[in-house]
């Protein structure tokens, strides 16, 4: 089995791709474009898209005091969602700017709790470029996960909402 990637690449100011790469060997019989077909889970990276919701609505500022330490969140359905830190150890109080900053799980979901699942996806799907309400709603789940990415998009898809940071939200 030959490993297999997706790179895309796009130019902030004018939204233009650069460079996109959708695996090896596209040919007749293999015309799959993984940069723009396949769906994969984006993790941490996932991350800045509800930040930047959270600090423009002005409820979390870089200096905000987060605290990271044991939680536990309850889902719109009732059910427990008991987050842990990837080494499994807890910093106490944080500043915003250092848990999104070393991507700590706790504190990133205290932001998301803070603005609200409905707040989070609307701000994350417009970055990514997704209006169908109905492929809203099928793509991002009203639980915790969701703010450590257990989401589905494409790699054009991230590219496209990160090239909105340094293009001041365009």
């Amino acid at each position: 089995i030959e490993v297999q990637g997706a790179l895309v690449s796009i130019a902030p100011l004018t939204g233009h791709i650069l460079s996109m790469v959708g695996g090896r060997d596209l040919e007749r019989g293999n015309q799959f474009n993984r940069a723009v077909q396949s769906k994969v889970q984006p993790g941490s990276a996932f991350k800045p898209l509800y930040y930047s919701e959270a600090i423009s609505s002005g409820v979390v500022t870089p200096a905000t005091v987060l605290m990271d330490s044991p939680v536990v969140f309850r889902n719109d359905d009732g059910s427990p969602y008991i987050p842990l830190n990837y080494l499994g150890e807890w910093e106490g109080r944080v500043l915003a700017r250092t848990a999104l900053k070393l991507s700590m799980n706790v504190p990133s979901l205290r932001v998301l709790d803070m603005i609200g699942f409905d707040a989070a996806i609307d701000r994350a799907s417009r970055l990514l470029g997704i209006t169908d309400p109905a492929e809203i709603e099928e793509t991002f789940p009203h639980k915790y996960p969701l703010g450590l990415g257990v989401v589905t998009v494409t790699p054009l898809q991230m590219a496209r909402a990160y090239a909105s940071f340094p293009n001041r939200g365009r």
